[in-house]
């Protein structure tokens, strides 16, 4: 057993942004993907491969082959960062050891939820002779009807009319209901059917799990989520499981109900944490809360036939003498005859009571912290300690009534009180078996809540031997101003959701010839550096390199025992692609394959490169070598991890007679940022065109030729072949705005903007030959918002381009035109956790967000139920003029830094800057 990753995506728990690296460029997984939470149970990913031709037909689709989903873990309608924060989104990658890059994510279902009416039922059924028991005998869904009756059903057909009021032993399928009104006596079988009235809205939110069922070939992929009805039938605004369907994994149809509280309580239900698995046709089985009325930590298991209906079984055993082990989220798999899962093993011991009796080999745990809430919000230093604890193990029998801290003759300190990694043997329902004996396969975790520490949850894959198992640490980051009110450190995003992975080999024969898991490639200085995770002893592999992913043939020789290698002989100016062969006895085995850029310069400009020309950037457009500089320039300023948005023309333009993207630094450090879109709403697509000499005749540049010429960042689902973020900047306590453009004409210029009716951020050049620039910032923790505006120097004819400036320090909002700032305005009045590149200034259950937009003071997203791509709507027309570049750092400057910045971007924009070599991609390109 291995651990291979620590912390995924982030230096360590907490760390600050001036930590990040170009391999590790977020503070957790929730930064990474911009959610509430991410890959949050279920977060294994699954095969394509293994989904017969259904899955080969969608691996040749979307060009991956294993899908994850990505979902938030307790969003908050208090602080909210986005509408799309909340939704869950499938991801893709082509080895299970790296989870799915940003730019593949796509939100399939809106935490706004499906609406859906006219729910029916087709069973066959009699009334006993009471009159007031219905007997369902068989009942059998459809493609669109999971089958389920339940609470608050009328069923027709009845001599008096009724509904179901009770569950005698029906669990939604066959059995036993009480219905409100007494038919007289017994009424004959027959076909009845069973409807709601009213409409009812599921809103999907947590727990994704995903089954291939070969059974329904025409939408075999089965979706199972937890869902909160509310509205008019079973189980109102209790949180049930969900289906949906799939053909094509882009489209997503809800079933219904998969399963529902069975017990007679219509309020919050237990069921909806549920781990379904196909074992094959007609036999299907779930582990999940047990339904019992109420949620007590225990387990159960359900059953199905089909996968659409499902029922209680029982209780599930899942407690081992001092251990509680949450299993279910990981497959089972077989070592020999035996049957295993991988789970969280939970060693902490239950909280010490003084009015319990343990026994010899008992544990217990105290609070060892006395200091305030975790953490100390919304002022003063973090406290991330509130949860700290300490396990004990009694040494006496009939242990009554002694503190385990201050009775060292009845306790010893437990050297095992945390969680583990386990694997654990299991039967046929998930009861958790003594013999084979549980083995641990990580180390300690110390199991401090909601510290980086405490196992949320694990799930796992298996291929070729090799067990995949991910452990999500931490917790939901809030739940509202009164539990856990979290606020995050000055541009570091969330702290919570940070990602391991440890790789078992439960089948050394099988391993010996998987693929290498966790290759990557990355270049700096003309350099190669291949990385995978060599898990088995003694391996060989064999390293290939070559310019097509179809002819990869040029052998570069055998490494042994190592999990790197180093290619120094390839050729600057082109992409290559390299495979890694895992040699068996020799022989060639599995292999995976990775590409990249090879350039002279830095990791960052060549991981740019990389992206950039597989998106389908004009290799005319790009200047390798400015790339390089502005990275030298924010490296050496410190702002490079600081960098959202870094947009220049020369980092490579997407177009055809007009720009249909233009590429962003920021969005290859961070992938979830998203590039700039132009879409002119006059004609519904792009009229901004590029000209390599477009400011100052020197510099390329982007020209709005029109008004209405406007774009965004992010690209929440227009054109870039992804479906993009809706709004990357939250959670920012400071930020600074800076944008180079040369407007045309004497009306309002507005080059960044989030905002609507002052409620946002706006840095806007007012009418006018040169206009007033300022830079608004609003508060909207009150009904009536705080709006600060700062006010910049006032513009020179002679500044071409103008290059203006927003920031917020966290206290003062300031204003600059080229270089010089105007008089700083308090933002005293703020709360600084309300303001807009904080978090949006609407609750999600508005449907409305503002997105970074360029051309409007004014503008929003908004949505329908069950609509995770909207609609911009920019209220005001303010693009027309020549844009140069744009730039946002999650920090404020200090003059030093800003002076640099605005130096960088005049020697650009005046040709001091212009290589005196041509770079070796347009050599090559152009020969």
């Amino acid at each position: 057993m291995a651990l291979v990753e620590t912390n995924f995506f982030s230096p360590a728990f907490g760390a600050p942004a001036s930590s990040r690296t170009t391999d590790r460029p977020a503070t957790s997984m929730s930064d990474y993907y911009h959610n509430g939470g991410a890959l949050t149970f279920g977060g294994a990913p699954y095969d394509l491969d293994a989904m017969g031709s259904w899955g080969a037909a969608r691996k040749a689709a979307k060009g991956y082959r294993y899908i994850w989903f990505i979902a938030p873990n307790h969003y908050s309608y208090v602080f909210t960062w986005g509408f799309d924060s909340h939704a869950i989104w499938i991801g893709y990658s082509n080895d299970p050891a790296i989870p799915p890059d940003p730019t593949t994510m796509a939100a399939i279902i809106s935490p706004q939820g499906v609406i859906q009416s006219g729910i029916t039922a087709t069973f066959n059924a009699e009334v006993l002779a009471n009159g007031t028991t219905l007997r369902i005998n068989s009942i059998t869904p459809s493609l669109t009807d999971t089958g389920i009756v339940g609470f608050g059903y009328v069923i027709n057909g009845l001599p008096v009319a009724a509904h179901i009021t009770a569950k005698i032993t029906g669990k939604g399928g066959p059995g036993d209901y009480t219905l409100s009104a007494n038919q007289g006596g017994a009424v004959a079988a027959g076909t009845f059917t069973a409807s709601l009235t009213g409409t009812q809205r599921f809103s999907g939110i947590y727990f994704p799990m995903f089954v291939y069922n070969p059974d329904e070939p025409g939408a075999p992929g089965f979706l199972y989520i937890q869902g909160c009805p509310n509205g008019a039938g079973i189980n109102t605004n209790a949180f049930n499981n969900i289906l949906f369907t799939t053909a094509d994994l882009d489209t997503w149809t809800l079933q219904g109900a998969a399963f529902t509280n069975m017990f007679n309580n219509p309020g919050f239900g237990t069921v909806a944490q549920q781990t379904p698995q196909r074992i094959s046709t007609g036999n299907w089985v779930s582990f999940g809360p047990r339904d019992v009325g109420f949620e007590d930590g225990l387990r159960g298991y359900y059953t199905s036939t089909d996968g659409r209906r499902w029922e209680y079984g029982g209780t599930t055993n899942t407690i081992l003498g001092n251990s509680k082990f949450f299993t279910g989220f990981n497959p089972p798999y077989f070592i020999g005859a035996q049957k295993y899962t991988t789970a969280t093993e939970d060693a902490r011991g239950s909280v010490w009571s003084s009015g319990t009796t343990y026994a010899v080999g008992d544990k217990a745990q105290i609070f060892t912290y006395s200091g305030v809430k975790y953490p100390n919000a919304p002022t003063g230093p973090r406290d991330q300690h509130y949860y700290e604890h300490q396990s004990y193990v009694s040494k006496t029998a009939g242990n009554l009534n002694n503190p385990p801290a201050s009775s060292p003759t009845h306790w010893d300190v437990a050297t095992d009180g945390g969680m583990f990694l386990t694997q654990v043997a299991i039967d046929t329902q998930g009861n958790c078996l003594a013999s084979p004996a549980p083995t641990r396969l990580s180390a300690m975790y110390a199991g401090i809540f909601p510290q980086e520490s405490y196992i949320s949850s694990t799930s796992g894959y298996l291929e070729d031997g090799i067990r995949y198992n991910y452990v999500v640490l931490g917790f939901f980051p809030q739940i509202g101003t009164a539990t856990l009110g979290e606020y995050y450190e000055n541009g570091g995003g969330m702290y919570n959701e940070y990602l391991d992975l440890h790789l078992d080999v439960i089948d050394a024969t099988a391993a010996a010839s998987a693929a290498p898991p966790g290759l990557k490639a990355k270049c700096s200085s003309g350099n190669v550096t291949l990385n995978w995770y060599d898990v088995i002893p003694g391996h060989a592999y064999r390293i290939y390199r070559g310019t097509s992913a179809g002819s990869i043939t040029t052998n570069l020789g055998d490494v042994s025992s190592v999990g790197q290698y180093v290619d120094s002989t390839a050729t600057l100016g082109s992409v290559y692609y390299y495979k890694v062969v895992t040699l068996n006895g020799g022989v060639e085995a599995g292999s995976r394959v990775v590409s990249t850029y090879v350039g002279a310069y830095d990791q960052l400009t060549n991981k740019h490169m990389t992206r950039v020309l597989a998106a389908g950037a004009d290799p005319t457009t790009i200047n390798e070598i400015k790339i390089k500089n502005f990275v030298a320039m924010l490296t050496a300023q410190n702002l490079l991890q600081h960098l959202m948005l870094g947009r220049f023309a020369w980092m490579g333009v997407a177009k055809t007679s007009v720009v249909t993207r233009c590429f962003d630094l920021g969005t290859t450090r961070l992938p979830r940022m998203g590039d700039y879109t132009p879409w002119d709403t006059g004609s519904s697509a792009s009229t901004t065109t590029y000209s390599a000499t477009a400011v100052n005749g020197i510099a390329p540049g982007l020209i709005n030729p029109n008004t209405t010429s406007r774009g965004m960042y992010g690209n929440n689902g227009r054109g870039q072949g992804v479906m993009g973020r809706l709004q990357a900047l939250q959670r920012k306590e400071k930020i600074t705005v800076i944008s180079s453009y040369r407007k045309n004409g004497t009306g309002v210029f507005t080059p960044m903007a989030m905002n609507e009716f002052s409620h946002g951020m706006v840095l806007s050049e007012g009418s006018g030959a040169q206009g007033t620039v300022t830079f608004l910032l609003s508060d909207t923790s009150t009904s009536t918002s705080a709006v600060v505006t700062a006010t910049a120097p006032a513009l020179s004819a002679g500044d071409n381009p103008q290059i203006v400036a927003g920031m917020w320090d966290g206290s003062n909002l300031s204003c600059w035109a080229n270089g010089a700032s105007g008089t700083p305005v308090s933002g005293a009045a703020f709360n600084p956790h309300f303001i807009v590149c904080y978090q949006q200034s609407d609750a999600i259950n508005t449907l409305t967000n503002y997105p970074l937009m360029m051309g409007s003071s004014s503008s929003k997203w908004t949505a329908g139920a069950n609509v995770v791509t909207g609609t911009y709507i920019w209220s005001n027309s303010e693009a027309r003029g020549t844009m140069h570049a744009d730039l946002i750092f999650d920090t404020d400057l200090n003059p030093t830094q800003m002076a640099a910045v605005n130096a960088f971007v005049r020697n650009d924009a005046n040709g001091a800057f212009v290589p005196t070599a041509v770079a070796p991609l347009r050599l090559r390109l152009r020969a």
